[in-house]
């Protein structure tokens, strides 16, 4: 029986100390470096709104993931979450063999500074995924924003890259012998400098041939060659993609076109769901200043009119011996009696002659509304 009961105890144990942990910070560790430092494979590290900033000295980064699968994730938005170099130091180092569990999610990396990948360094056949992420004000020599080298592929998620510098190749996004995969991000704004100056969006040397699917790459500068994307050895395959604004050229050397995208020297004009008039009239692929020129309300960047707010019943309001229709709400709010859904003025029954016909000219016009307008207020 002891034997047995010996047993139990440590199965259970042992089924404990698998368990995956939430960690969280600050609250549990001051910073988030102490915070990986303490987690086992599998667990979850909780990133509260702040600012975080490395210590010692410069070569080390603010975060050094370990090679451990664990889930680095702010409780906030990006914009609140932010990791910060302060110009001093590499921000996030993936250099350890990390797998796709490893997971980097929602948080602003910014003031990166080193040799290779600011940002984010990805090496040494590291295959992390970042998703949510927000890569901006960083800078180094390839790679402002994120540096993937020596068969390192990244998954790289609805990521805003930029802006970011790199004064010789990659202003926002370098790959080195690695294909990372890249879908429904954002590089914008990025700038390869000095000593050539490739890529000012992504740069592709010694094979890396990066999947580029759903994403916007715009406004990017290389002082020498491919503003938005360019490959000197590799082949880069996009889709769904849209490349325009980069400044020389949208793509320096090989790609493959997997369909879809859009390739050209001025941005499309971002479009959503424009909701506009008294029946909620939707149009559906709307500029926000053509939405804002027809009164409408504009419902932000590939927005569908299946979120638009349904119309609110109307039907008629007596108030001041005028009618009008209106939804019940508005019909309140001016202190009026609401007749009811669908109900019209004409069946109303509301005491007037000729109804809204305040001047008693024989016709319902602007006066009549600047009449009551003038007049607002309890009846004495």
């Amino acid at each position: 029986m002891r034997h047995i009961c010996t047993s139990i105890v440590a199965t259970l144990v042992l089924a404990g100390t698998s368990l995956a942990a939430t960690i969280n910070v600050p609250a549990d560790y001051t910073t988030i470096q102490a915070a990986v430092d303490a987690a086992s494979n599998g667990d979850e590290i909780i990133v509260a709104p702040g600012t975080y900033t490395g210590t010692g000295a410069q070569a080390i980064p603010v975060v050094n993931m370990l090679g451990k699968t664990i889930t680095l994730r702010a409780s906030g938005t990006a914009k609140e979450t932010i990791i910060n170099g302060e110009l001093a130091r590499q921000t996030i180092l993936c250099t350890s063999g990390e797998t796709p569990a490893t997971v980097i999610e929602g948080l602003t990396i910014t003031g990166g500074h080193g040799n290779h990948g600011a940002g984010v360094y990805i090496a040494n056949e590291s295959h992390p995924t970042l998703t949510g992420c927000i890569i901006r004000g960083c800078s180094a020599n390839r790679g402002g924003g994120i540096a993937c080298e020596s068969n390192s592929n990244p998954t790289l998620m609805d990521c805003t890259i930029g802006p970011n510098s790199a004064s010789y190749n990659g202003g926002g996004i370098s790959c080195d012998d690695s294909s990372p995969t890249i879908t429904g991000c954002t590089i914008v704004s990025n700038h390869a400098a000095s000593w050539g100056g490739f890529g000012g969006g992504i740069h592709c040397r010694n094979n890396s041939s990066p999947t580029i699917t759903g994403c916007t790459i715009s406004d990017n500068l290389a002082d020498d060659n491919g503003g938005g994307i360019y490959c000197d050895s590799g082949d880069p395959t996009l889709s769904d993609t849209v490349v325009c604004g980069n400044s020389p050229n949208q793509i320096g050397g090989t790609w493959t076109d997997g369909g879809n995208n859009t390739i050209q020297e001025t941005c499309p004009s971002p479009s959503g769901a424009c909701c506009t008039g008294n029946e909620v009239v939707c149009v559906p692929d709307a500029s926000e200043s053509d939405c804002l020129f027809w009164g409408g309300y504009w419902l932000g960047i590939g927005s569908s009119c299946d979120d638009c707010d349904p119309p609110a019943p109307r039907g008629a309001c007596c108030v001041n011996g005028i009618c009008v229709e209106v939804s019940e709400a508005e019909c309140w709010d001016v202190q009026g009696s609401y007749a009811g859904d669908d109900i019209t003025c004409e069946d109303a029954g509301c005491p007037s002659s000729c109804l809204g016909d305040i001047d008693g000219d024989g016709v319902v016009a602007v006066d009549d509304v600047l009449t009551v307008i003038a007049n607002w207020g309890p009846c004495p």
